[in-house]
């Protein structure tokens, strides 16, 4: 007789039950943060429907000089270029002091410590350009989430991003604990899969009122909690550039031991390094480890050394 734990529904009850236990944390845990309107408001959002979008944050003429900053990190460093549909740098921030400048604003590091317990990674840019010798299956390869726990990204769009260009596109609420367990059964999506590139039309199809796409002018800023059902569309022409940055929960972190073996997973996951100064990150990661207050460190022209070493 088969054992009901093997079940797949008692799996994915046992996965909303766990998502549920981090839901009640990461809300005790942001109790300790005072936001400002704007860093309350965008909390709110990401809580409630997973995303938020804010138009002009960045100005026209920051936006074409954080444009030649990413061709320029992208010529520099193109030995650490990753394509596998967009063509991507991750951590240009250790490489761009503008980039890192950027990074450094409040809003981003007070939005991320108030929605969970994160600590910054690094920002990554990437390129999305049409080739008509090619087809498009869109900026991350097709609908899937990051992780299936609360985490934040914020994107920025460099380019203007219209509906034809490679433009942003979520499933509304799709990061509640409630509606993964909802739309897993739904779709028949599997209790440990986060890659859904296969089911697109039937759940974009089915789940209208919650298909949301995101186009902007140059400046504009998405954040969303990256357990939530996403991808960038398939561009018809053009190009999209556009910088993330990415944050992770300090509870995947709590030993060197484990830090070490999410460094190596990024960096063997592709056929090139993925990580430009792999070993700098590592050490903001532990800076971040041993300071909680310590969220941005890691100035690409005098990046500290703190002497720490796995055990």
């Amino acid at each position: 007789m088969k054992n009901y734990k093997d079940t797949a529904i008692w799996k994915i009850l046992s996965s909303l039950k766990e998502q549920i236990k981090y839901s009640i944390l990461d809300f005790k845990y942001s109790k300790k943060y005072k936001l400002c309107g704007l860093e309350k408001e965008i909390l709110s959002n990401v809580r409630k429907n997973g995303y938020y979008v804010l138009p002009n944050f960045i100005d026209p003429q920051t936006c074409e000089m954080l444009r030649e900053e990413v061709y320029n990190s992208f010529e520099k460093n193109s030995g650490f270029l990753q394509d596998p549909e967009d063509v991507r740098l991750f951590g240009i921030d250790t490489v761009s002091s503008p980039i890192y400048k950027l990074a450094q604003m409040d809003v981003f590091k007070n939005v991320a410590k108030a929605h969970v317990s994160q600590c910054f990674a690094f920002a990554m840019a990437s390129v999305l350009k049409f080739d008509k010798t090619k087809k498009s299956i869109g900026s991350g390869g097709g609908l899937h989430r990051d992780t299936i726990y609360a985490q934040i990204k914020f994107m920025i769009y460099l380019t203007d991003c219209n509906e034809n260009n490679g433009y942003f596109e979520l499933i509304e609420k799709s990061h509640l604990a409630l509606y993964k367990a909802l739309d897993t059964l739904r779709f028949n999506l599997g209790y440990n899969n986060n890659r859904y590139e296969n089911k697109y039309g039937e759940i974009i199809h089915k789940l209208k009122s919650r298909h949301k796409k995101i186009t902007g002018t140059a400046g504009t800023l998405i954040v969303f909690d990256n357990s939530i059902m996403h991808t960038g569309h398939p561009i018809k022409e053009g190009e999209r550039v556009a910088l993330a940055l990415y944050f992770a929960r300090t509870e995947f972190f709590e030993s060197l031991s484990i830090l070490d073996k999410f460094m190596l997973s990024i960096s063997s996951s592709s056929r090139n390094k993925m990580l430009i100064n792999e070993q700098k990150i590592r050490q903001r990661l532990i800076r971040q480890l041993i300071d909680k207050d310590v969220i941005m460190e890691l100035n690409p022209d005098c990046a500290p050394s703190y002497g720490i070493k796995s055990a």
